[in-house]
């Protein structure tokens, strides 16, 4: 084979090596991108489902904090959301480098569930309505068991 044949071969193994490539890379791109399904506890605090696990997200003060999780760390907040529902007292988990704490005592609002977080981005202190805290685990049970 000649030189001219040689690197012509080689441009043409080069471009599609680079086509597959590209694609895979925008096909990430695009998932990461593209609408986000969430596992919504309140409008400012829910956890975005991704292929590598999940995100926990905050939103307030005008401010904005995310931090990833492992499905297995999920479980284990969801969890003890349920059992602190299902007691209507305090618990509080580890999952990670989260602290988390739900408090389903109802005290002067029986609708409302209090949920606190401390982790590397900071304190974190939510009120939710039980009623959609207890939409969020069944739907986080339906999705991941």
């Amino acid at each position: 084979m000649n030189d001219h044949r040689k690197i012509k071969v080689f441009f043409e193994v080069l471009g599609r090596l680079l086509s597959r490539v590209g694609s895979q890379a925008l096909a990430r791109i695009g998932a990461e991108l593209g609408p986000k399904e969430k596992v919504t506890l309140t409008n400012g605090l829910y956890f975005r489902v991704e292929r590598s696990g999940l995100t926990l997200v905050s939103v307030g003060a005008g401010e904005c904090q995310s931090m990833k999780l492992s499905v297995d760390e999920a479980k284990q907040i969801f969890s003890s959301i349920e059992s602190a529902c299902t007691s209507r007292d305090v618990v509080k988990v580890r999952a990670g480098e989260l602290s988390w704490t739900t408090d389903a005592r109802p005290k002067s609002n029986p609708e409302k569930v209090v949920i606190r977080s401390t982790g590397p981005l900071g304190f974190t202190r939510t009120d939710a309505r039980r009623k959609d805290v207890a939409a969020a685990v069944v739907e986080f049970a339906n999705r991941f068991g």
